[in-house]
């Protein structure tokens, strides 16, 4: 009877234990389950995040309401919400900061437009055995990056316009990388040997990164619009000229003023020569020069319309080593419906130029000429510190034969950004693309890439 007894309590007693077990087992499944959910929900959140940042922050220059309570799966179990923000992500002024890459702070930013997310999610907790859901929430920051791939190594970058790539030939020498862009909107990095006579791009490799979304500020098609972006103006080169221009009025305003060519209106600037006349039977010829004197500057170039040929002077060999101290120069083609004989047909480089420039060419036509660069050297090689970008502009390079010129050769320091046909020059004639090393103005002027990254606020756990 007494073992009977013993018997039915070690039962019990154990019975007791495996329920209890049990139990045990059934609540860290819960727990499991919670942990699984609560992250699914700020996955979520932070997908949303990042779509946000995408359509919104990318492209805008505010947003007053931010992010509303947005709720991904429909219901409390995952929402995201942002207070409201201002400051346009391609703003210089948002990169004020230590440079991401200590090791290149010439052509890095830091953080871009950061914007703080809050993730909500529930929380199991157990009151009295009894499970009970409480509002929890981590914080995601997502921030738009942004750089100038041309200050960055990437000397020649092919954007698309429209569904197809730009066609590229020629002796073209990348000391580089070069980027083409999709039509989606992802992008191809391709590294042809410096040595190759000519660029082939269907030998190259492409790189196997993962596709990201990048955007220079219009949209995430892989089109070029950078140099007059009346849609998003915080990317357009125009729009940084003439606030740089109305910045400086006071102090130097000789230094940053611009000279607007157009037709029927003469220039009185001394850095260019330019009558206005617009003639149909002869080139309409407008000269601009890279150097004025010791104590003056050249003036930055608008051409809208009537300059059919496009003289760029560089300074005299006694001027060299001054001009290479003076700050940026910008020249912008910006022709839209003008008439056949206005169009820009025909740009010199007459000399070699150690002034920092920056080209932009841009026709709204939609049968704009070709523009034939025409390199006019007494030395063998030309040597340019010059960035070139081009929208809906075909450029082909040629070399003068004609006495005193004999150049065989140009380097560009800087190299080129286009959404158009390309042709380098042609037999033992070359075209090399080197890095600009001297970003002083380029790198608040130059058009940038960004793309979007957002990850887990400091001391945040899920």
């Amino acid at each position: 009877m007494v073992m009977a007894l013993v018997i039915m309590a070690v039962v019990t007693f154990g019975f007791m234990a495996w329920v209890r077990l049990l139990g045990q087992r059934s609540l860290a499944g819960e727990f499991e389950e919670q942990n699984a959910r609560r992250r699914l929900a700020a996955l979520n959140s932070e997908a949303a995040s990042r779509e946000y940042m995408l359509m919104k922050v990318m492209a805008g220059a505010s947003d007053a309401n931010g992010l509303t309570l947005f709720k991904p799966l429909g219901s409390d179990w995952s929402t995201a919400s942002a207070p409201g923000w201002t400051g346009a992500a391609f703003e210089t002024g948002e990169k004020d900061k230590v440079p991401l890459n200590p090791f290149s702070p010439t052509w890095d930013y830091t953080y871009g437009k950061e914007v703080v997310f809050t993730a909500g999610y529930k929380s199991l907790a157990f009151s009295n055995t009894a499970a009970v859901w409480t509002d929890d929430s981590a914080k995601f920051t997502g921030s738009v990056n942004s750089r100038t791939p041309l200050l960055g190594g990437d000397l020649l970058i092919a954007h698309t316009r429209g569904s197809s790539a730009p066609a590229l030939s020629g002796n073209i020498n990348i000391f580089g990388g070069f980027i083409q862009f999709d039509a989606a909107g992802g992008y191809t990095v391709r590294r042809p040997a410096a040595s190759n006579a000519s660029i082939q791009l269907t030998g190259a490799v492409p790189s196997n990164l993962p596709a990201t979304p990048l955007s220079s500020g219009s949209g995430y098609g892989g089109a070029l619009n950078v140099i007059s972006n009346t849609t998003a103006p915080v990317v357009s080169l125009l729009t940084k000229l003439e606030r740089e221009r109305d910045k400086n009025a006071a102090i130097n305003p000789r230094a940053s003023r611009i000279v607007t060519l157009a037709k029927n209106v003469a220039s009185t600037d001394p850095g260019v020569t330019w009558t206005g006349v617009v003639s149909t039977t002869k080139a309409n010829v407008a000269t601009v020069t890279s150097y004025e004197s010791a104590k003056e500057d050249t003036p930055n170039v608008v051409v809208k319309d009537g300059v059919s040929e496009l003289i760029l002077k560089a300074p005299p060999s006694a001027q060299q080593a001054d001009a290479a101290t003076r700050q940026l120069q910008v020249i912008i083609c910006d022709q839209t419906s003008v008439a056949a004989y206005q169009f820009l047909t025909t740009i010199r480089l007459q000399g070699t130029n150690p002034r920092r420039t920056l080209l932009a060419l841009k026709s709204s036509a939609a049968t704009a000429p070709e523009v034939t660069v025409i390199v006019e050297d007494s030395a063998v090689s030309s040597v340019w510190d010059m960035m070139i970008f081009a929208e809906n502009v075909k450029i082909k390079f040629q070399f003068s034969t004609t006495s005193p010129y004999k150049a065989t050769s140009l380097t560009l320091y800087g190299g080129i950004q286009s959404d158009s046909q390309l042709t380098g020059p042609p037999g033992a004639n070359k075209l090399d693309l080197r890095l600009q090393q001297n970003t002083q103005g380029l790198l608040g002027m130059s058009p940038r890439v960004g793309w979007v990254e957002i990850f887990l606020g400091r001391d945040e756990k899920l």
